[in-house]
Order: structure tokens, then C-alpha cells, then sequence
């Protein structure tokens, strides 16, 4: 776990407060310099919460107990993987690589593909910032959104080659 001042940060108000990253991803919380209090945020929010709590900082480093539990006892910066823990969620993606290969008929060896990596390495990041509150297919991109991405940048990097592309119809 880390903290830092968002880039685009310019208010005065940051100087005593830095955004909390997880594993270098920026998490939706705030850290008061001041007190070591934690408190919700959003870049929408600008600098409204920092406002509220600035008013009655002083106070909440009074008042704040000291067996409270701090964020950093919830994120681990680097957490420890038994052998047994890797071969738990081994055995799920196996049995999830199989069930894609059977159910979209794709070969077995789609995993040794650099962009499948790729692709499993974004899955996986968006795994990590939004948890399981966003629903998966919310993320993956429509099928027309790829193509229609493929033909742009085919536009922009190819202009003497002949590429044939799904015609199929929605």
C-alpha cells in the first residue's frame, strides 16, 4: 500500500491529504496527512470532503481511539500465496479455460497466445480495482466495438495490405 498526490491535483487542500494505491492502483480513499484518518473519495468529488473534514480535523485526532484498525491491516502490499492457494485457484482457471474451449470452440492452446495473456493480465487488473462490484460483462466490449477498433488502427498503421474481416451479421 502506498499514498500519493493525484497528478492532476491542484488544489491546496492536497497538501495535506495523498490518495491511497493498492498494488499501484488507485483506490477511492483519501489519506488525512493531519490526523491518519481515511476518508471516501471520488475525483468527482473535487475537494468537498477534504473541506468537511479539514473543519473539524483538529477533533477527530483527538477522539480517535487508538485500537481503531488501520487500512493497511486490511491491504496487504505483498500478500503471501500458499501452494496451496495457487493450486485452488490453478485448478478453477483449468476448469475455466476448458469450459471456454469446449463452449467457443476454441484450440487448447489459446492460453500460449501472447494476447490472451494480455487480455487475462487487463481482466485481471480490473479484478483487482473494482472487486466484484462491477459484473464482468460490463467490462468485455461488444463485438462491432473490436472490429470497428481493429479497423481503425488497421486505417492507421496499414494502408498497402489486404485484410479480410468478420462479415458476418449481428
Amino acid at each position: 500500500m502506498s499514498y500519493e498526490k493525484p497528478q492532476s491535483a491542484k488544489s491546496t487542500y492536497w497538501s495535506k491529504y495523498k490518495q491511497i494505491l493498492v498494488n499501484n492502483v488507485r483506490q477511492r480513499f483519501i489519506i488525512c496527512d493531519t490526523c491518519n484518518s481515511i476518508l471516501t473519495w471520488n475525483s468527482s468529488d473535487g475537494t468537498n470532503v477534504m473541506k468537511k473534514h479539514s473543519t473539524g480535523c483538529s477533533k477527530s485526532k483527538e477522539s480517535t481511539p487508538q485500537t481503531q484498525p488501520r487500512i493497511s491491516s486490511i491491504f496487504k502490499e505483498t500478500a503471501q500465496v500458499t501452494p496451496q492457494q495457487l493450486r485452488f485457484f490453478k485448478d478453477k482457471i483449468l476448469r475455466g479455460v476448458v469450459e471456454m474451449c469446449i463452449l467457443d470452440s476454441r484450440p487448447f492452446n489459446i492460453t500460449h497466445g501472447e494476447g490472451f495473456q494480455e487480455f487475462s493480465k487487463q481482466i485481471y487488473g480490473a479484478g483487482k480495482y473494482f472487486g466484484s462490484t462491477v459484473d464482468v460483462k460490463e467490462l468485455l466490449p461488444h463485438r462491432t466495438t473490436v472490429r470497428n477498433s481493429l479497423l481503425f488502427k488497421l486505417y492507421l498503421y496499414s494502408s498497402y495490405r489486404c485484410f479480410i474481416l468478420d462479415q458476418s451479421t449481428s
